[in-house]
């Protein structure tokens, strides 16, 4: 505060150290206005540290702007990532690890556009829950690619009390339906190409 307010001439001004600017607390780098050699040899550290807040609510300007270490937009929260507006190389930049790692609750609701969607990993909609599966709609490349071991797994209770259609039904093995106890083969109507291929030892 002495250095700021008081002015100092001579070889000792000159001379001064830059290390009381480096140490200045973030409200000082801000608040006051700091011009020459001081200024512009200040060490960008003390914006890199900076809090989210205060890289989100207030304008940062010029050299110290550009040069910003994109590890903290890259460490925001989920929920910073979704409602705040990104824009520029830091969000072009922005890791799809976030993206990848989301809940599959935040992947169903909220909306998805752009580079990230379109590289988003499988593996999450490959892991979805067989009722997620089924009541949720899936549409685009991943439902085509969407692997049917989930589907070939499914309980028997799950093949025959839900509709299914598609790629997934046709390449649905039979071996449930062959090994279905004689009750469930007498009992329930079968229909279909599973029926047609169903061996006829349960019968005999």
């Amino acid at each position: 505060m002495t250095m700021c307010d008081k002015s100092q001439t001579g070889q000792c001004a000159t001379s001064l150290r830059h290390d009381n600017l480096r140490q200045a607390s973030d409200r000082t780098m801000y608040d006051k206005p700091q011009t020459g050699q001081c200024a512009t040899n200040l060490r960008q550290d003390n914006v890199r540290q900076a809090s989210d807040r205060t890289m989100y609510d207030k304008p940062q300007t010029g050299q110290c702007t550009t040069s910003l270490r994109q590890d903290n937009v890259r460490q925001a929260s989920d929920r910073t990532m979704y409602d705040k507006p990104q824009t520029g190389q830091c969000t072009t930049r922005l890791r799809q690890d976030y993206i990848r790692q989301a809940s599959d609750r935040s992947m169903y609701d909220k909306p998805q556009t752009g580079q990230c969607t379109t590289s988003l990993r499988q593996d999450n909609l490959q892991q979805a829950s067989d009722r997620t599966m089924y009541n949720k709609p899936q549409t685009g490349q991943c439902t085509t690619s969407l692997r049917q071991d989930n589907v070939r797994k499914a309980s028997d209770m799950t093949t025959y009390d839900k509709p299914q259609t598609g790629q997934c039904t046709t390449s649905l093995r039979q071996e449930n339906v062959r090994n279905a106890s004689d009750m469930t083969t007498y009992d329930k109507p079968q229909t279909g190409q599973c029926t047609t291929s169903l061996r006829q030892d349960n019968v005999r």
